[in-house]
């Protein structure tokens, strides 16, 4: 029997239908989904040129003997046919992703066999078209950035529950970027200009260029077992051998253990866990300005090699759930991690005119701890959390705060079905802010010219300058959401509606930092903060009041 659903809402429409046939081994599901933003727009008379789409599917199949062949992918992708009004202007292109797997399992005696294959792909591509400007709204520089993932592999294990299972893989990855060099700092078409020479839209005869590829070799392998029903342990490691990359060497050995304590007859259980892991892509920074409170389009990408170093991370993990009654479970987890290898842009303070390498590398720490107490089942469900983390970078001297540090978050949850087909229910978050390091654009102005070369640029400004790595901290967060849902099931339909509101306090949350001004007279407030006197900084407005109304259908 098939079966499926489909939801409709101020912002998207998204479909999904599937059956599982009489062969339990044979399948099929798909799924689709599109913004309609630019379609709305438009009708209102104030189109906006952006839209998203994606389609996944999985299709499973009767192979050999009792095996099963299985084929899925996504498709997922972010278009801009234009200007959208007080973000991006002059730009069109797109950015998304695309990923593709093979896989024919198989049992074999006592054993089953799996092989597969797959291979994702991000790509980013944004042009700059010629027109007006205005100074106000930032134009992307032109990028062309591709990652492509490229994986064939096989394990065995027993046909029995837990065990062993070994296995090996050989991945391809590549890399190619063309765009805009890394900096500390949000930069537009027009001030990236100055620093890569551009002469004309199109035109990157000075831009960064990254290149690369990797392949390498992985064998990998992993037990586990119980002790006594009341402890139960997994040990493993991977084995990683290709080419020479800094950080790494020839062959990287990537360990981990994980163990779990329950008494046979307890509410509380204790976990804990070490493990080693390598990543070979990594980010310096986002590329091009914000088009929103934390959100770039891309970011530059560095692959491993003799010179760009591989990311390697230790991490440990402890934690302890309590089921303290009436449907409430109380936990505790605390963790540390240690990383080699990060690439970040040169946190030296003073003039960015100056040259700069690229990326510099740094060792980052982070360590933490959560407390939370949940209700999982009954009329009334809720959850609390708090976290404290601790994280910083060193590099080049320095030490400082890591920019995704937030010290102090809470989250607070809480759902009533208040009848048999209503439940309305809300979510609340604050967090302190993140670190940044303070930096002072160049302000300028446009004259009329028909390219976006310097000579098109008045600068009304000293060079732009930073200060120490994380000097700065950005105001705390906070937001609450609410929710209604109502259900109507009918027969084999069920029917929805479902009410949200979206920070409904419509708090400013002025936490994404856009840069400082020095001799400023700005008052304080309105995403404005005067760290010290003649100093200004600034922040973009986070999201406003989002009303969101949806329909949903299921079958």
């Amino acid at each position: 029997m098939w079966a499926g659903a489909a939801e409709l809402s101020v912002l998207s429409v998204r479909a999904t239908v599937g059956r599982r046939f009489t062969d339990r081994r044979a399948g099929v599901m798909l799924a689709a989904r599109r913004s309609h933003v630019d379609l709305v727009s438009h009708a209102l008379g104030d189109p906006i040129p952006y839209a998203f789409h994606d389609l996944a599917t999985r299709l499973d199949l009767p192979a050999v003997g009792r095996g099963v062949l299985q084929a899925s992918a996504l498709w997922e992708q972010d278009a801009i046919g234009g200007d959208v009004p007080g973000v991006l202007k002059g730009n069109r292109g797109g950015w998304g992703n695309a990923l593709a797997r093979l896989s024919l399992v198989a049992p074999l005696g006592g054993w089953y066999v799996r092989h597969y294959v797959g291979v994702s792909r991000l790509a980013t591509h944004l042009s700059l078209t010629l027109g007006d400007s205005t100074p106000d709204i930032p134009s992307h520089e032109p990028v062309d950035n591709t990652i492509t993932y490229l994986l064939a592999g096989g394990e065995v294990a027993p046909s029995r529950p837990g065990g062993w299972r070994a296995g090996y893989e050989v991945v391809g990855q590549s890399l190619d970027y063309f765009g805009g060099p890394p900096t500390p700092y949000a930069r537009t078409a027009a001030i990236g200009s100055l620093y890569r020479g551009t002469d004309s839209v199109g035109t990157q005869s000075g831009a960064f260029r990254l290149a690369g590829h990797l392949t390498q070799l992985a064998l990998w392998g992993e037990d586990r077992w119980t002790v006594a029903r009341r402890l139960t342990a997994q040990a493993g490691a991977r084995v990683e051998m290709g080419r020479a990359v800094r950080n790494g060497g020839t062959m990287r050995l990537a360990p981990r253990f994980m163990a779990r304590y329950r008494p046979v007859s307890g509410r509380w259980t204790l976990t804990a866990g070490w493990g080693r892991s390598y990543q070979y892509t990594q980010t310096i920074a986002p590329t091009g300005p914000r088009i929103g409170p934390d959100l770039h389009i891309t970011d530059v990408w560095l692959l491993a090699g003799d010179s760009v170093p591989a990311l390697r991370s230790d991490i440990a993990t402890a934690g302890a759930e309590d089921w303290i009654g009436d449907g409430w479970l109380a936990g505790v987890n605390l963790f540390d991690r240690y990383t080699t290898g990060a690439t970040e842009p040169d946190p030296i303070p003073g003039s960015l005119l100056s040259p700069r390498p690229p990326f510099v590398v740094a060792t980052n720490t982070a360590r933490g701890i959560e407390v939370s107490l949940r209700r999982l089942v009954g009329r009334l469900t809720a959850s609390v959390a708090y976290s404290h983390v601790r994280a910083e970078s060193r590099s080049g001297g320095f030490r400082y705060a890591s920019s995704s540090e937030r010290q102090h978050v809470f989250d607070g949850t809480v759902m009533v079905r208040v009848a048999s087909r209503l439940a309305v229910g809300g979510a609340v978050t604050v967090a302190s802010g993140a670190p940044f390091t303070r930096f002072y654009a160049l302000l300028y102005q446009r004259v009329p010219c028909d390219t976006v070369g310097p000579s098109c640029l008045v600068p009304g400004k000293v060079p732009v300058s930073v200060e120490d790595p994380s000097g700065g901290r950005a105001p705390p967060y906070a937001t609450v959401d609410l929710l209604a849902e109502w259900t109507w099931p009918h027969r084999s339909w069920d029917l929805s509606a479902s009410l949200q509101l979206r920070n409904a306090l419509n708090w400013r949350n002025a936490s994404t930092y856009s840069g400082s001004i020095e001799n400023c007279s700005l008052p304080a407030g309105s995403g404005t903060v005067i760290p010290r006197p003649g100093i200004c900084d600034r922040f973009d407005r986070g999201l406003p009041l989002l009303p969101l109304v949806g329909v949903r259908v299921a079958f």
